[in-house]
């Protein structure tokens, strides 16, 4: 395993290279590497990861989760069981909590942030055995058709797009299709850009890898793997990040 400047560079070679001369093999080794190196990262810097977010989303984020709620088609006067895939310290898990109408589930690869929602579990602030261990482009504890929405909160951002449909950003669509209910709704959201960098975005997180997307970039690939009445909205980050990052949300529904 190389470091992470190695890896991304590694992989931009192979996908400008045409699918027939790229062996998938090649591919699923790097994403493979790419995902330690960030779950060890993450791993590393839990308490500082968590230090730099807020206890509390953003008044934006929690417009983003009520919206998402609120584009269901069916929703009644049943509960919404939303996954937040990616879920981190848990901090917009411990907010949806707060709805009586949502059930929650969240997922994290990382094992330190999983104790960390464990403990939320323990003191009463999460439902008991709501959180869960899991790498996002693989679903396989869940069920199909088991969430009303899957969350991707700055998640799916780490993995690259790949040309191969079992590999990258690519599987954990297929992966949030499968799971989601028919009609179901999936959100995410990632940094606007072009292509795959290895990025200190100043933080004290050190170098992570990111995808970026333009708005069609975006839509494409939601389009390529079955989702419909796309919507994307684009905001700014905070002002005191150095990366002067434009963020994407998009909303879309499982056909």
């Amino acid at each position: 395993m190389g470091n992470i400047d190695q890896l991304v560079l590694k992989y931009n070679e192979l996908f400008e290279k045409s699918k027939g001369d790229t062996t998938h093999k090649e591919v699923k080794s790097i994403i493979d590497d790419l995902v330690s190196v960030t779950s060890r990262t993450y791993n590393q810097k839990t308490l500082n990861y968590a230090k730099l977010r807020n206890e509390k989303p953003s008044q934006e984020t929690i417009s983003e989760m009520l919206k998402t709620i609120s584009l269901l088609s069916d929703k009644s006067d049943r509960y919404v069981d939303i996954l937040d895939a990616g879920a981190g310290h848990g901090r917009d898990l411990m907010y949806l909590n707060t709805l009586d109408y949502v059930n929650v589930t969240g997922t994290d690869i990382s094992e330190n942030f999983l104790k960390i929602l464990k403990q939320y579990e323990n003191e009463g602030v999460l439902p008991v055995n709501s959180c869960y261990l899991a790498d996002i482009r693989d679903m396989s504890i869940f069920e199909d058709e088991r969430f009303d929405i899957v969350r991707y909160n700055a998640s799916l951002l780490h993995l690259p797009i790949s040309r191969f449909d079992d590999l990258g950003v690519n599987t954990a669509l297929l992966e949030a299709k499968r799971i989601l209910k028919k009609r179901g709704i999936i959100y995410i959201r990632v940094k606007e850009g072009q292509g795959f960098k290895a990025i200190d975005t100043g933080d004290g997180l050190g170098k992570r890898c990111f995808q970026f997307y333009t708005e069609e970039s975006l839509k494409n690939i939601l389009k390529q793997y079955g989702f419909g009445d796309i919507e994307i909205e684009k905001r700014k980050g905070a002002k005191h990040r150095i990366d002067e990052v434009v963020w994407l949300s998009a909303y879309a529904r499982k056909g």
